[in-house]
C-alpha cells in the first residue's frame, strides 16, 4: 500500500485538496486520514474505495501499474462482488481464488435445503449422555439453540443456560438462571468460601459472566470430584447435577416448561457450540459449520434484496434455514432438555441417579442437600438395585 498512499499525496497536490477535505468527501475522520498518509494505519481495502472515490479516481488508478511492477503477467486492483465484499487481487491465483469464492457463494445463495423424509418419535431410552453423535440435519428433524434470540417456526425457543427470564427453584433458593445454578453445584463444599461463591452465584442475573467472572475468579476453589465417573453408569457427578438443575427448572417456571412441551415428540434438541472451542464445546453441545455457512449466505442474500432490513430481520431470516449440514458432538445439553421435554409431555419424572448426588455431599446456601433420600434410604435404595 506503500505505493499507493504516495499517489494520494500526489492526487492531492494536483487536485490542490487538503486532508480536511480529502477526510469531508471520503467519510472519514481528519485524524484517520492523517494516520494512513504518514504511515500509522494501515489502508484497508474499504477506506481505499472510499478515498478513491473522494479523489474521482478508481483504485486501480492508486495502485502500482504494470510499468512499475516490471512484470506483466501480475494483476494490481480490488474486486466487489455480493453485498459489499471486496477483495484484493495481486495475482492470477488470487484471481482465481476469488472466482472460486464467488462461485461457492452464489451455489450457498441458492442452496435449497433438504426436505425431511418421514420421521419417528424418541424415547427416553433413545438418549445416551455418552454417545458421540453425527445428526445429520437433512434426514433428522432438528431443534437448535444459542442464544437468548434462537427463533424456530417463529416462535422464540430460548431455552440456553445463558438465557435471562426464566428464573426458578432449588429447593428455597432462588437462582435467575440455570448456568448460575449449575455452578452453584462446582462449589458445594461445606466451606466459608463456597457459600460465598454461591451467594454470588444466586444474585447474578447474567449466566455469561457467572461462567466467565464468578466461575472463572474461582477455579482453584472448586471440588475436585466435579467430572468424576459413576462406576456403575458411567455418567460423570457434573452431568448428574446439570440434570438435577434443569428438572427444578422445569418443575418450577412454567414458562419454560411450556417451551418443551412444544418440542414435536420427533425432534432432537440440539445445543449449537459451532464457533466454539473450549474443550467442553462439543461435549455440551454440538459443530455443524455448514449449516453457519449457508445461513450466513442467506442473510447476505436478504440483506442484498433488502438493503434497510435490521439486524434482527436478517438474524429470523437465517434461522428459518435448519436442515443442513451434520451435527457433530456429544450433546449432553440437548440430551437433557430433549429428556425434560418428553418427561413433561408423558407427566413422568426425569430419571436422575440420586443416590450418586447423595453421596456427593452437596451443600446448597448452607445446608445439605438429601434429595428425598436419608441415610437409611440411600442403602436400601442401592440393596434393591
Amino acid at each position: 500500500m506503500k505505493d499507493a498512499i504516495e499517489r494520494i499525496k500526489g492526487l492531492l497536490i494536483k487536485k490542490n485538496m487538503t486532508q480536511k477535505q480529502l477526510a469531508e468527501q471520503s467519510g472519514l475522520t481528519k485524524e484517520t486520514v492523517n494516520r494512513i498518509l504518514n504511515g500509522r494505519q494501515e489502508l484497508k481495502p474499504n477506506t481505499l474505495v472510499k478515498i478513491a472515490e473522494a479523489l474521482n479516481v478508481s483504485t486501480y488508478d492508486l495502485h502500482e501499474t504494470i510499468e512499475d511492477r516490471g512484470d506483466q503477467f501480475k494483476i494490481a486492483g480490488y474486486i466487489e462482488f455480493g453485498n459489499g465484499i471486496i477483495r484484493k487481487v495481486s495475482s492470477l491465483k488470487a484471481l482465481r481464488d476469488i472466482v472460486a469464492e464467488i462461485e461457492r457463494r452464489e451455489a450457498d445463495y441458492n442452496f435449497k435445503e433438504a426436505i425431511l423424509p418421514k420421521q419417528r418419535n424418541y424415547k427416553l431410552e433413545d438418549i445416551d449422555y455418552l454417545k458421540e453423535e453425527h445428526i445429520d440435519a437433512t434426514t433428522v428433524l432438528v431443534r437448535s439453540f444459542k442464544s437468548q434470540d434462537d427463533i424456530i417456526d417463529g416462535q422464540k425457543f430460548n431455552v440456553g443456560n445463558m438465557v435471562k427470564g426464566f428464573g426458578f427453584q432449588l429447593g428455597d433458593v432462588h437462582f435467575n438462571n440455570s448456568e448460575a445454578a449449575y455452578i452453584a453445584g462446582l462449589f458445594s463444599n461445606n466451606t466459608p468460601e463456597h457459600l460465598n461463591i454461591q451467594k454470588q452465584l444466586q444474585e447474578n442475573d447474567n449466566g455469561w459472566k457467572a461462567k466467565k467472572e464468578i466461575r472463572e475468579q474461582n477455579k482453584r476453589l472448586g471440588r475436585r470430584d466435579w467430572t468424576e465417573c459413576d462406576p456403575e453408569t458411567g455418567i460423570p457427578f457434573n452431568i448428574e447435577w446439570m440434570k438435577w438443575v434443569v428438572w427444578q427448572k422445569c418443575k418450577t417456571n412454567a414458562d419454560f416448561a411450556k417451551l418443551l412441551r412444544q418440542v414435536p415428540l420427533n425432534a432432537m434438541i440440539v445445543e449449537d457450540s459451532t464457533g466454539k472451542y473450549d474443550p467442553t464445546a462439543k461435549i455440551w453441545g454440538c459443530h455443524n459449520t455448514e449449516l453457519w455457512r449457508r445461513r450466513r449466505a442467506k442473510g447476505e442474500k436478504y440483506k442484498g434484496l433488502h438493503p434497510a432490513a435490521k439486524k434482527k430481520e436478517i438474524a429470523e431470516e437465517e434461522l428459518k434455514m435448519n436442515n443442513v449440514g451434520v451435527w457433530e458432538g456429544r450433546n449432553v445439553m440437548g440430551k437433557i432438555l430433549k429428556a425434560c421435554s418428553l418427561c413433561l409431555i408423558a407427566g413422568e419424572e426425569l430419571p436422575i441417579n440420586y443416590p450418586q448426588l447423595y453421596d456427593k455431599n452437596i451443600f446448597l446456601m448452607g445446608r445439605r442437600l438429601t434429595f428425598g433420600l436419608s441415610i437409611l434410604g440411600r442403602y436400601t435404595f442401592s440393596i434393591r438395585k
